[in-house]
C-alpha cells in the first residue's frame, strides 16, 4: 500500500515551512497514531472517529487545553454510547509528540 502522503498529499505540510518546525513532526504523529481512526480535510479512509477538520477543525470548536485533555482521556471530557478512543498517556504519546500534534493541527487549519 503506498505511503499516506501519496495517497492523500494533502495530509502533508506546507512545501515552505522550516524544516525544524514543530508541524513536520506533527504530521509523523498524527500519520502514525490518528490516521488509522480519523481523517483530516477528507483524506484518509478511517470511519471509526470524526474527520478532525470537518465540519469545521477541531482546535475551532475545542480549546487547545480541552484536545489535549481529550487525547490524553476521552472519557475525562466526554463520554458517549460506543466511545472506542483510548487514551495516549505519555507513555505512549509523549508531551513533545502532542506538542507537534496539535501545530500540526493548526498549520493544517490555517491552510484550510
Amino acid at each position: 500500500m503506498a505511503h499516506p502522503l501519496r495517497r492523500w498529499p494533502s495530509l502533508g505540510v506546507a512545501a515552505g515551512l522550516p524544516p525544524d518546525d514543530p508541524a513536520r513532526r506533527g504530521q509523523e504523529v498524527f500519520l502514525t497514531q490518528c490516521l488509522a481512526c480519523h481523517r483530516l480535510a477528507g483524506a484518509g479512509a478511517a470511519e471509526m472517529g470524526p474527520d478532525l477538520a470537518r465540519p469545521m477543525p477541531a482546535l475551532a470548536y475545542m480549546t487547545e487545553p480541552g484536545l489535549r485533555a481529550l487525547i490524553r482521556d476521552p472519557k475525562s471530557v466526554r463520554h458517549w454510547p460506543g466511545q472506542q478512543m483510548p487514551g495516549f498517556s505519555p507513555a505512549v504519546l509523549p508531551e513533545a509528540e502532542l506538542d507537534a500534534l496539535i501545530a500540526y493541527l493548526k498549520h493544517q487549519a490555517a491552510r484550510d
